[in-house]
């Protein structure tokens, strides 16, 4: 398995373009360690009652770092896969998680607005009936309001998606066939959308687990400013053909660092040309394995291809046309670049919670069972060796 993560957000064309400019209210992540995998987007809204979405965003990116890590901290990992997949044992797990997500969002809200109490100058463009409400106290977690899409991956053990609000989670499975793994929500519908805001939000979020062959060979999840580029929300023929298949294939064609700049190229101008809105994107995808089953596939629709032609061919005057010339499958040369790129998103997430992911991901924090296991055998070896010195001197 060569799983490969990668994540990029973009101003949306009526933010930039609009005085004075308005910041990018998406946020964006992905992470892979020691077999842990962990994607996600966030969409803050853009009306002038949520003004601090852009906050609200990356909060909830944070959120889900952290409350990852101490799921995966907080279970046996030897038998979290059967735990997650255990009726009784999901009812129980599940919620807790998504609860945990949405208090450590609301905590890191208020602390905020303690922080820094809400001006005049953020006042100036909310409507004057929020206005009165947030003055009074009421609901200033409004103003953060944002959607949330994540999906946890291990190995070849579980996928679970997550998410609350519009926004997409679009798959590649094993037979290269697309899907929307995640049940949609009815009630996201053009402007409107459920929140981690909302006064409900926990029992607003819909999940998704997989297990085994059924969990993917590519995820990717993104805002809806992507969708709304690509005609009406319910066309996802569209929408993947013309952007997720694409996609795709640009991440297991072309080296690593030429591939994410032609992502962090493209989605302006998509901005600018389709939805205008922010945009964001992770995906997580297992390279090789993907690169192999695309590759089947258009052998298969050249053989297609060839067939159909053969059969036009036998109908026509042979001595009046011209062969046409082979078909010949290119395959681009893989020289990854697995340089990190520079740190360049003046907002990105701090380290010190990167760096609790990261330990929840690694063998050592399994559990304290596998700490004892791992003392267990230290003191075997080291009394193993004790014993076969004294019979080398016997």
């Amino acid at each position: 398995m060569s799983y490969f993560v990668y994540h990029a957000r973009a101003q949306g064309e009526s933010h930039r373009t609009t005085q004075p400019p308005k910041p990018c209210q998406d946020y964006a992540y992905s992470f892979y360690h020691n077999g842990t995998g962990l994607i996600a987007a966030a969409d803050g809204h853009g009306s002038g009652r949520y003004f601090r979405s852009d906050r609200g965003s990356k909060f909830a990116v944070e959120s889900v770092i952290q409350c990852v890590a101490q799921f995966l901290n907080g279970a046996n990992k030897n038998d979290l896969c059967a735990q997650l997949f255990d009726a009784a044992r999901q009812s129980d797990l599940l919620p807790k998680l998504i609860k945990s997500i949405v208090s450590e969002w609301h905590s890191k809200v208020a602390k905020d607005i303690e922080a820094n109490p809400f001006s005049e100058e953020e006042y100036a463009e909310v409507p004057e009936k929020y206005r009165a409400r947030y003055e009074n106290g009421e609901e200033p977690e409004k103003a953060y309001g944002t959607t949330l899409l994540a999906v946890l991956q291990k190995e070849d053990q579980f996928w679970l998606g997550l998410h609350i609000g519009d926004g997409r989670c679009v798959t590649i499975d094993r037979q290269g066939r697309y899907s929307q793994p995640i049940p949609w929500d009815e009630r996201c519908f053009l402007n409107k959308t459920t929140s981690l805001c909302d006064e409900d939000a926990a029992n607003e979020f819909r999940f998704r687990l997989l297990e085994g062959d059924q969990i993917p060979l590519a995820t990717f999840v993104a805002s809806d400013g992507i969708d709304d580029c690509f005609g009406h929300a319910n066309d996802f023929e569209q929408l993947y053909q013309n952007f997720y298949a694409n996609l795709a294939k640009l991440f297991i064609s072309k080296p690593i660092k030429k591939a994410k700049k032609e992502l962090r190229d493209y989605l302006p101008i998509l901005s600018g040309k389709g939805s205008r809105d922010d945009m964001s994107i992770a995906l997580l995808m297992d390279r090789e394995a993907l690169r192999d089953v695309i590759r089947e596939q258009e052998i298969a629709a050249a053989a297609e291809v060839d067939t159909a032609i053969d059969a036009v061919a036998e109908e026509t005057d042979k001595n009046g046309t011209d062969e046409l010339p082979p078909q010949e499958m290119t395959e681009a040369t893989d020289a990854e670049d697995t340089e990190e790129e520079a740190a360049c998103d003046e907002n990105a997430i701090p380290a010190d919670i990167v760096e609790i992911l990261r330990k929840a991901s690694s063998p050592e924090s399994h559990t304290a069972e596998t700490k004892f296991k791992k003392l267990g055998t230290k003191i075997k070896t080291f009394f193993g060796q004790i014993t076969a010195d004294r019979k080398q001197k016997e």
